[in-house]
C-alpha cells in the first residue's frame, strides 16, 4: 500500500510541478503549495518526502521553486477545516490534500484557490466535481475509487474473460458506510449481468 500511495503523491507532484515550475522559471516566483492532512505529520512525511522528489526530478527545489506550507488534523476529523481554513488565510497558490474529509475541508475553505486530491474517492458522487473528464471548479487531481460504478464494469470484464461464470463474492466493511454504495452498485451490475 504504501508503493501505491507513494506512486500517486509522486504522479500528483509531477502534475502540480509543471504549471506552477513554469511559472516559477518566468518570474523567479517561489510558489507556496498548501497541504492539508488528517494524519499525523510524521504519518505524512514519507509522502511529503516523495512529492519533494517527484518535484526535484524535475529539476524545482524546495525553497527555490516552490515551498509547502503543510498543516495537520492529528488524525482528529473536526480539526481538518480549520488546518485548511489557516492555508487560505496563507493564501497558498494551491491546495494539496489525500483524503476526502481533506477536500471537503478545502472545498469549504475556498472557491478560488486550486485544490488538487491526491485520492479522491468517488469525487463525482461525494459531489466535487462535475465529472472525471471535466471536473469544472477549482478540484482536480486523481481519484482511488472513481465511482461506484466502476463496481459493475468490473464484473462485466469479468464475464468477458470467463463467460460461464455464474457467481462472484465480494469482501466489504459494513463499518465503512461509503462502502454501501459500492455493494449496492456491485449488486446491480450482478443482476444485470445474471450473477
Amino acid at each position: 500500500m504504501m508503493g501505491r500511495r507513494v506512486f500517486l503523491t509522486v504522479v500528483t507532484g509531477s502534475i502540480l510541478a509543471a504549471p506552477l515550475a513554469a511559472e516559477a522559471q518566468q518570474t523567479g516566483k517561489v510558489h507556496h503549495i498548501g497541504h492539508v492532512s488528517l494524519t499525523s505529520p510524521e504519518e505524512m512525511a514519507p509522502y511529503l518526502q516523495a512529492f519533494e522528489e517527484g518535484f526535484r526530478e524535475l529539476g524545482y527545489l524546495k525553497g527555490r521553486d516552490f515551498i509547502i506550507e503543510s498543516r495537520s488534523a492529528n488524525g482528529n476529523p473536526e480539526l481538518v477545516s480549520a488546518a485548511a481554513a489557516e492555508l487560505v488565510r496563507l493564501n497558498v497558490d494551491v491546495i494539496l490534500t489525500g483524503v476526502n474529509q481533506g477536500i471537503v475541508a478545502a472545498r469549504q475553505a475556498t472557491t478560488t484557490i486550486p485544490i488538487v486530491m491526491v485520492y479522491g474517492i468517488d469525487p463525482v458522487g461525494a459531489g466535487f466535481i462535475k465529472s472525471l473528464a471535466h471536473p469544472g471548479g477549482n478540484i482536480t487531481g486523481g481519484t482511488f475509487e472513481a465511482s461506484p460504478l466502476i463496481y459493475g464494469k468490473m464484473l462485466e470484464y469479468l464475464k468477458q474473460i470467463k463467460p460461464k461464470l455464474t457467481r462472484v463474492a465480494l469482501l466489504w466493511n459494513p463499518a465503512a458506510t461509503a462502502a454501501r454504495a459500492y455493494l449496492e452498485a456491485t449488486k446491480d451490475g450482478a443482476r444485470q449481468l445474471d450473477l
